[in-house]
């Protein structure tokens, strides 16, 4: 994620990795919400694939995903706090 945010120069706000699913809060003024989603779990499939942590014909996401848009510092507030608050207690020895 850090990667996709850094070469496109967008904002990675927030993030929850967990064994199941992946939150993530990014300003990317120049595209969709579902584009920066289609973005971040291609360079992630890929970083599975090399690591060998999934097979090459192993499916790992969902059809879609949430995608939400964000229109003020509140509400970015209010998702970055959720999404920390998914964090789980392992993460915060790593």
């Amino acid at each position: 994620m850090e990667e996709v945010c850094a070469a496109r120069q967008w904002i990675l706000h927030e993030k929850s990795v967990v064994n199941n699913h992946v939150h993530v809060v990014v300003t990317a003024p120049d595209i969709t919400p579902e584009n920066v989603m289609k973005l971040l779990k291609a360079k992630a499939t890929m970083r599975l694939r090399q690591g060998g942590f999934v097979s090459s014909d192993e499916k790992i996401w969902t059809q879609h995903g949430s995608t939400k848009y964000v229109f003020d510092e509140k509400g970015l507030q209010t998702v970055c706090e959720y999404v920390a608050e998914q964090q789980p207690e392992w993460s915060a020895a790593q």
